[in-house]
């Protein structure tokens, strides 16, 4: 359920920052928040929508090769039972997270100007995705410099690159 948690966190995030990018040529806070706080929910329920389908083709796959090997069916049984929760739990988590990601760089423009919360949330998510890189590398024992440098390194250009669109109009 961890990696569905990153995901969403990584994905609310980045996804929210792109419109709050692309929102800010308005120079209105109002229309960023607006914009970005509907992106991030429609991104949230995106997100849950994907988990519990895409978790459930997974995990029904993985049923079925348990049921081939015993010979029978676990339809019903407590085994099943447990498969549908935790792809629930999962797309939730996945979906939930998202929203809050999402929110993350919203937050500067409740108390800051435009150009200044534009800074500062780009300042908030690559921060996340610093310490979700540390978190990574702890875990997957990668190099936490190199995991941390490559969250980073994403972000920022996945940052620019929406700023080069918002530059075109």
């Amino acid at each position: 359920m961890i990696r569905l948690a990153i995901r969403g966190l990584v994905d609310g995030s980045l996804s929210s920052l792109g419109v709050v990018i692309g929102a800010a040529i308005s120079e209105n806070a109002a229309i960023i928040l607006s914009a970005g706080l509907a992106g991030a929910t429609a991104n949230g329920f995106s997100n849950i929508l994907a988990a519990i389908t895409a978790e459930k083709i997974g995990k029904y796959q993985d049923l079925q090769k348990v049921q081939k090997k015993m010979l029978r069916s676990l339809k019903g049984t407590t085994i099943e039972t447990k498969i549908g929760k935790d792809v629930l739990r999962g797309g939730l988590i996945d979906g939930v997270l998202s929203i809050v990601g999402g929110i993350i760089p919203l937050l500067p423009f409740f108390f800051l100007d435009v150009i200044h919360g534009l800074y500062v949330a780009i300042g908030l998510v690559t921060l996340l995705a610093a310490v979700l890189g540390a978190y990574t590398g702890h875990f997957s024992k990668e190099n936490i410099f190199f995991s941390i440098g490559k969250m980073v390194f994403f972000t920022l250009i996945a940052a620019g690159i929406c700023a080069s669109i918002m530059l075109l109009f």
